[in-house]
């Protein structure tokens, strides 16, 4: 469990530049996952979306003390999260997460 936690964190970190340099989102040190629209997620690309999906994952398992990795939900919620997003890119990755949970 440990190592995936750090496999996340690491894939978190070294993708941040790559979201960092899409165009709209700003070239700074921080980045407010909170902002990011669907079409800045689903821009980036294979590594970067999959990265990026799998830390929304996690925060939102977080969120629901869930430390119960199910590798089918985890891909079921992500595929209705990507059908979300295509169809509402101007919402934010919180947003499509918090609509495909339900």
């Amino acid at each position: 469990m440990q190592s995936l936690r750090m496999w996340i964190l690491g894939a978190t970190l070294v993708t941040l530049p790559a979201w960092a340099g899409q165009p709209g989102m700003p070239a700074a040190q921080s980045l407010d996952l909170g902002k990011m629209t669907c079409k800045q997620l689903m821009r980036g690309n294979d590594a970067d979306r999959d990265a990026g999906l799998a830390y929304f994952n996690g925060y939102f398992a977080g969120k629901r003390n869930n430390l119960v990795i199910d590798a089918k939900a985890m891909t079921e919620l992500t595929d209705r999260v990507k059908d979300f997003c295509l169809s509402n890119p101007t919402s934010t990755v919180l947003d499509a997460f918090a609509k495909a949970e339900k």
